[in-house]
């Protein structure tokens, strides 16, 4: 306590209720006599890779490699399942002025590095060598199974976004090359050869703000997403494509660090990435993602394309079930699946993206530019796009559940503009494969094909989650998955029983976004929705503050 110039009393409120108790032998009135130390404050092994407890807290505090610090509130929390209390804790002694010696990062290893400063820097304009264009950091919003935070990958390649980002610290879009003073963040050296990261006062910012993401912001890339049944962010990862990156494994991709969670990578070359930097795609090419530490649960996949290239298809390939799905390169994709007992359900290389140049067949004065099948409720919207469309009198959608065995399913007609975007609705499609192709016809019956998408429709799964949870403000999101249009009454409960929150809610189709106020001064906390169906039947959601 004295060493981080605090009391020892606010230092023993800060650390206590957590690990492996130990006794003060002094018997002091302080309270000393019941605290974790170990388990609240790690330093990272380099050696070993992995955090381990610092044995005594009569160690100086100044140290380059910084500290992990689990602070779980106050003196007054005495267990796991008790909600958090506010504490604080400040650090005091020698300001660190001028260039500092360098901090040594082993080959092929991570290591933590503490901001030695009184003031933000800049990473980018930190003197490293043999060091990743990459760091991580540590993000307790992230909630995943175990609510106990997940690493956020912050490379050069997208420009300093955080992946897999979306969370109450780390948002979209935002460029955070900054880190504040006192902060500690892991690197990662892939060579074979030790590297180095020194501060220099040319490091330093003016101020901690973050900037606005400006650098990469043409790049094109393409974000995956994975979320628990509940709504919460538990993983992510990049791919970057541009022609200033190699398709070989090298410091512009991001290794990918465990989270003690759930984990969402990409495998290349026998290595996990959480952000891959590869050349843009000129021929068929894949990324293999790599799942661990699954639960037998509903999880969703999110699939957000930026900047990506119109020209591309790309399908996703569920190796579990023998499917293939379109995913949209022009807007976000969701995708759902669970994970069984079922070994093959959960297994690492369940999923993969496959890239492909769109192959315009021109014959005729017609040409396909491309064609794509999505989800619209319980239909399938056929979208297509051609160019030279004036000599044409009329489409033909074809339907098959196999690929092979076409059927005629509608004539559309022609809409005679140049460069037009055709549709057609399926309102019967059937469980399973829906193999799409459209024809184009002009006036002397010649025909054109298109390429052939596919489908695949699954029986509906039925849900309500919060969307997110904990919930900031007041305001309180709920998505409604498959379910009956009626009334919804909605009841909140504190941990002692007592109703806090009545309200009702009109659903007119079967899958909503709800959202409804609660009171804004409501306390931080852990609370129990109680959602009645129109049928009667009842939810109940864990809802936390």
């Amino acid at each position: 306590a004295e060493k981080l110039g605090v009391s020892r009393a606010t230092f023993d409120n800060a650390i206590a209720g957590f690990g492996t108790w130990i006794t003060d032998p002094l018997g002091t009135a302080n309270g000393f006599d019941a605290i974790s130390i170990s388990p609240s404050i790690k330093k990272f092994n380099s050696l070993t890779q992995s955090w381990d407890g610092i044995g005594s807290t009569a160690i100086s505090a100044s140290d380059p490699n910084g500290y992990f610090v689990y602070v779980r509130g106050d003196r007054n929390v005495r267990d796991a399942a008790t909600s958090a209390n506010p504490a604080t804790l400040r650090v005091k002694g020698k300001l660190f002025r001028d260039d500092q010696p360098p901090v040594i990062v082993p080959d092929n290893s991570y290591q933590s590095i503490a901001n030695p400063y009184a003031s933000a820097i800049d990473f980018s304009k930190l003197i490293a060598s043999n060091i990743d264009n990459s760091f991580y950091v540590w993000d307790p919003s992230i909630q995943g199974n175990y609510s106990a935070g997940g690493y956020q990958t912050i490379a050069a390649s997208t420009g300093f976004i955080a992946v897999p980002g979306a969370s109450s610290i780390f948002a979209l879009n935002t460029d955070y090359r900054n880190i504040q003073s006192g902060q500690a963040f892991m690197v990662h050296n892939s060579s074979l050869i030790n590297g180095s990261v020194r501060f220099t006062e040319d490091c330093k910012i003016a101020d901690g703000h973050h900037l606005v993401h400006r650098e990469g912001a043409e790049r094109q890339m393409f974000f995956a997403s994975l979320y628990n049944k509940d709504g919460f962010l538990a993983d992510g990862n990049a791919v970057v494509f541009d022609e200033d990156f190699s398709n070989n494994t090298d410091g512009d991709d991001a290794v990918k660090m465990l989270n003690s969670g759930e984990n969402f990578g990409i495998k290349r070359n026998d290595r996990n990435f959480a952000i891959e930097a590869r050349q843009p795609v000129s021929r068929p090419d894949t990324i293999f993602y790599d799942l661990h530490n699954l639960k037998q649960q509903e999880y969703h996949l999110i699939f957000a394309p930026k900047n990506i290239n119109q020209q591309l298809s790309a399908s996703l390939t569920d190796c579990f079930l023998k499917t293939e799905t379109t995913i949209s390169l022009s807007d976000s994709t969701w995708f759902d699946f669970s994970i069984t007992s079922d070994p093959a359900s959960y297994a690492a290389d369940r999923f993969f993206i496959a890239f492909a140049p769109v192959l315009a067949e021109r014959v005729l004065s017609l040409s396909f530019t491309s064609i794509n099948a999505y989800r619209k409720n319980k239909n399938i919207l056929v979208e297509w796009k051609v160019e030279n469309e004036n000599n044409i009198d009329h489409y033909e959608i074809d339907h098959s559940v196999d690929g092979a065995q076409f059927l005629l399913k509608e004539d559309n007609n022609a809409l005679g503009l140049k460069e037009s975007i055709n549709s057609y609705l399926d309102e019967n499609p059937v469980n399973g494969n829906n193999f799409y192709r459209v024809r184009g016809i002009n006036k002397n019956g010649n025909t054109v094909i298109s390429p052939v998408v596919k489908l695949f429709i699954e029986t509906p799964k039925t849900s309500i989650s919060i969307f997110s949870n904990p919930v900031e403000g007041d305001i309180i999101k709920l998505l409604f998955t498959n379910q009956h249009a009626g009334k919804y009454q909605l009841n909140i409960y504190n941990t002692l029983g007592e109703l806090i929150k009545r309200t009702t809610i009109l659903l007119t189709g079967e899958n909503e976004f709800r959202t409804f106020r609660v009171n804004k001064n409501w306390t931080t906390g852990i609370y129990h929705l109680e959602i009645i169906k129109p049928d009667n039947t009842k939810v109940f959601l864990k809802l936390m503050k």
